[in-house]
């Protein structure tokens, strides 16, 4: 099951790697656990599974997360963050080796 998140990106906050979810129980009570663990997998993607090598800075790549995706049968990866983040990371793959089906 796929959980959908609403998105605040502060674009300057971008290269510190933050991302809030705003609608996240955790987050609306206090608790920034969430926040950090998607902060955590965020730069996990961009330095270990190679986003940085796709893309020319964090911004284009928050807007890709955050964008339907084809190759997710149009979600964006995002959603997928939480639950299964390794369907971005295998996505990501298929990009960097240019393996797009």
């Amino acid at each position: 099951m796929i959980t959908h998140y609403k998105f605040y990106i502060d674009m300057k906050s971008v290269s510190q790697k933050v991302i809030t979810p705003l609608s996240h129980k955790d987050y609306n009570s206090g608790s920034m656990s969430t926040a950090k663990k998607f902060r955590s997998e965020i730069s996990q993607l961009w330095t270990k599974e190679g986003a940085d090598k796709i893309f020319q800075n964090r911004e284009d790549f928050v807007k890709w997360l955050d964008s339907p995706n084809p190759g997710l049968s149009g979600t964006a990866p995002i959603q997928y963050i939480t639950s299964d983040i390794q369907k971005i990371s295998d996505l990501l793959g298929r990009i960097l080796h240019g393996i797009l089906a």
